[in-house]
């Protein structure tokens, strides 16, 4: 009922619904859901109700985190018993928290999916073993973080799945303006911290549009940045 009224309340403007998994740490995201056939039962059933009998045609549904591409292709195939799947317009996305999903980008692109959405927080917490709390007490050095992000933002570009990027670190200003470069489509953050972020995005782009550059077979134009940071590690 809930997604509903939001579907109903954005009009036109898309809805994504991130799938519920259960709260078990040792089963988390997609393995959770396959180990909870009841959860996901009812998170399927909450979203084809809005999909189908309300016929609301903005929704999306987003997966949830997951450790391996084999997990997430069972979990697609267990939402396309239910009904939902993108050969009847379902615009089906994944989320990306995990080094490994960067590293093995090329296995989840072959699932097939219309978007992803990339989580900076979780990602950059895993890679440098500093919680989101920790972070303010240390400078925010994301080098290898953008390394891993670079060739994968390229795949997906090129199969042309859509990037959503989610968390705080793209409040940051050189991470935002590494986000534009990239070609993000969208950053998700939470509404509180969301003041300002319209006006740092327009200087972002403006700023990117001064220097032109096209984001394919050459070198990223933030990868001077990279390298000039490494240099002094």
């Amino acid at each position: 009922e809930q997604l509903v009224i939001i579907a109903q309340a954005m009009g036109d403007q898309p809805v994504f619904c991130s799938m519920t998994a259960n709260s078990n740490p040792d089963l988390e995201g997609s393995l959770g859901l396959l180990h909870h056939k009841l959860i996901l039962a009812k998170n399927c059933r909450n979203f084809l109700v809005a999909l189908q009998k309300e016929q609301y045609s903005n929704l999306n549904l987003v997966l949830p985190i997951t450790k391996s591409a084999l997990i997430t292709a069972q979990l697609r195939k267990q939402i396309s018993l239910s009904g939902i799947d993108r050969s009847i317009g379902v615009k089906i996305w994944q989320t990306l928290a995990l080094p490994e999903n960067l590293l093995q980008i090329d296995k989840y692109i072959e699932i097939g999916f219309d978007g992803v959405v990339v989580d900076l927080d979780r990602l950059y917490s895993q890679l440098t073993s500093i919680s989101e709390i920790e972070r303010s007490y240390y400078s925010i050095n994301w080098v290898f973080l953008t390394e891993l992000l670079l060739p994968a933002f390229k795949k997906l570009h090129q199969e042309k799945i859509t990037i959503l990027v989610s968390g705080k670190l793209a409040l940051f200003a050189e991470v935002l303006e590494f986000l534009v470069h990239s070609g993000v489509w969208g950053v998700v953050v939470p509404k509180i911290e969301a003041e300002g972020l319209t006006e740092h995005l327009y200087w972002a782009e403006k700023k990117m549009i001064k220097k032109l550059h096209v984001f394919s077979g050459e070198e990223h134009p933030y990868m001077d940045k990279v390298k000039s940071q490494k240099s002094k590690v």
